[in-house]
């Protein structure tokens, strides 16, 4: 079975998508784009999905049965761009629902553009679905519990091995955190005597960590 990345849409990006697919990875990612869908200049604009490509000819057929063909190459996000001939938007009785520019519509289509819809298409599926409510409900409520009570929102140290120390630490306490309050269920005595003794270790942890990584 294939690895699995799960994030929300700050990581779903275009890139990662295509990145995902070649590294044999399962996107459960959610999209970046469908945030923005139907939202502010492109509220009541026919989606992407009306217009039909041609692999054959390498050209859109858009709503209005004009054909649009390749203009440029954009080189940072190696995309192309389809537009129909010159003036065809102007002119058309469906530009209202197409476009709000005034130079026409176009149509962006990236270089691994299949890698990127079998990338979404799996991001969308039952099973990244279900993948993305269970790490809201597990990963989120770690990591707000990391920021709100052991200091997750700011470094103590400089450096990148430092940070990641600092992190480790977190987590350690945290399921030492997690032990304590099962403890509690079965032997409260012995619960009681863990968390005396972390209460020390933490402080012993902090003043000797603090020594060395100030050096």
């Amino acid at each position: 079975m294939k690895p699995q990345a799960a994030a929300d849409s700050r990581y779903g990006s275009i890139g990662n998508l295509v990145e995902c697919q070649k590294s044999e990875i399962r996107p459960h990612l959610k999209l970046l784009g469908d945030f923005h869908r139907g939202k502010g200049r492109s509220a009541g604009i026919y989606a992407e999905e009306r217009f039909i490509y041609d692999p054959l000819t390498n050209t859109y057929r858009c709503p209005a049965n004009q054909t649009m063909r390749a203009r440029r190459l954009h080189p940072k996000c190696l995309s192309w761009e389809y537009i129909t001939a010159k003036g065809n938007c102007l002119a058309c009785k469906l530009r209202a629902f197409c476009t709000r520019s005034a130079s026409g519509r176009t149509i962006h289509r990236y270089r691994d553009q299949e890698l990127l819809d079998r990338a979404r298409k799996i991001a969308t599926s039952k099973a990244a679905t279900d993948d993305l409510k269970r790490r809201q409900h597990l990963i989120e409520r770690s990591f707000a519990d990391a920021a709100n009570c052991h200091g997750f929102k700011r470094a103590r140290w400089r450096g990148l091995w430092k940070q990641a120390i600092q992190d480790l630490l977190i987590a350690t306490v945290q399921n030492l955190r997690k032990l304590v309050s099962f403890l509690c269920q079965i032997n409260p005595k012995l619960a009681h005597r863990c968390a005396e003794l972390l209460r020390r270790l933490r402080c012993l942890l902090l003043d000797h960590l603090s020594a060395l990584l100030a050096i």
